[in-house]
């Protein structure tokens, strides 16, 4: 099981970046969705998550039953200056915080996907939730993206 997850973790990272390589600068700080966030946007805040995600992965490795704190995703935008960031060096931490995980990930002995975190909302989750949880993420943001990117495209063609 943690292996396929492994694999698919990586790919879920393969798509949302080969998707995100397709917006073009003209499409970057557009959405014409109401209250939706614009393609940069998305990809700052999907290599904000996977540093996160990260974070959570190393102390549950080399902690024992280490606190986890939710992260506001909301504030974001603003306080991480998401207007004024460059996405090609967001996408690019992504990927590569993505690809190091899924190696690390590899190479952890079976039992090691066991190991404990206590997050403040959720309480204890092993390892192979949080992974589970970071591949869904990044899922849901391909899905985000490819609906934004869809809107923009019907909203030009007008």
């Amino acid at each position: 099981m943690p292996r396929e997850l492994i694999v698919e973790y990586l790919d879920g990272g393969k798509r949302f970046a080969a998707l995100a390589r397709t917006v073009s600068t003209s499409e970057m700080d557009r959405s014409p969705i109401s209250g939706q966030w614009s393609p940069a946007f998305i990809i700052h805040h999907l290599s904000d998550a996977e540093l996160h995600f990260a974070t959570r992965f190393l102390r549950i490795l080399t902690e024992d039953k280490p606190a986890i704190q939710p992260f506001d995703e909301d504030v974001y935008p603003s306080r991480l200056n998401y207007s004024q960031r460059d996405p090609q060096l967001s996408l690019r931490s992504f990927e590569a915080v993505n690809k190091t995980m899924a190696d690390l990930l590899s190479q952890i002995p079976e039992v090691d996907w066991e190991r404990q975190g206590v997050h403040a909302e959720r309480g204890e989750f092993p390892l192979i939730a949080g992974v589970k949880t970071s591949r869904n993420h990044v899922q849901a943001h391909i899905e985000q993206l490819e609906q934004v990117l869809q809107a923009l495209k019907a909203y030009d063609a007008r």
